[in-house]
């Protein structure tokens, strides 16, 4: 054991040991601090690694540990971090091919969305689908060319009214009121009810025109 011993650098173990002893850690915790790194001495002098050091080195760092290789990146979306592929895209603890985006769901897991898709809540949206939020906080995909409306979308021949006490779908072109639409030759009386062409609103009210 001594001829092993003598191949480790003690100039580094009796530095360490002076600062540890400079510090201003109790005299306890010095002494254990020592201990722990003559131990690990010992144990590196015969080729054995410390399991407690093998997996507090790595924990503590941001970097990974082998470095990586040429063309590779490190992920630091965990820990520990992870090489990867330089033209791949780190997500948590694993990682997206090229053009894919990463996205965390409601649950904090982490998922890849696909080539050119978008982050949507639990899932991910076509291209030229867009991703609502809904009244609750809920996300969504609309659909393509569609537009987001409170917890639905309306097509491309609808509108989205938000007169009412929820947003909702009337055909384009009809005029919103409250929580329902009226028509081209309709008008909207008090934001509730929609006035025939023979009436008039008054009050907030429709009322058969005399004239």
């Amino acid at each position: 054991m001594v001829g092993k011993l003598s191949r480790y650098n003690m100039g580094n173990l009796f530095d360490d040991a002076a600062r540890i002893l400079a510090s201003p850690l109790p005299r306890r915790q010095a002494l254990t601090a020592i201990g722990r790194i003559l131990a690990g001495s010992i144990l590196a002098a015969f080729g054995v690694r410390r399991a407690d050091s093998q997996a507090a080195e790595p924990l503590n760092s941001s970097t990974c540990r082998p470095a990586c290789t040429a063309g590779q990146r490190c992920c630091t979306t965990s820990t520990p971090g992870f090489c990867v592929a330089a033209s791949r895209v780190c997500c948590g603890k694993s990682s997206c091919p090229t053009g894919n985006a990463c996205c965390v769901a409601t649950n904090g897991t982490t998922f890849c969305s696909g080539v050119g898709r978008t982050c949507c809540g639990n899932t991910s949206c076509a291209v030229g689908s867009a991703c609502c939020t809904g009244t609750t906080g809920q996300e969504f995909c609309a659909g393509l060319g569609r537009v987001c409306c409170g917890n639905t979308s309306c097509g491309a021949l609808e509108q989205c009214c938000r007169t009412g006490s929820q947003p909702f779908c009337a055909v384009r072109g009809a005029t919103c009121c409250g929580n329902t639409s009226c028509p081209q030759t309709e008008v909207c009386c008090g934001r509730t009810v929609c006035c025939g062409t023979n009436q008039k609103c008054l009050s907030g009210r429709c009322e058969v025109s005399k004239s």
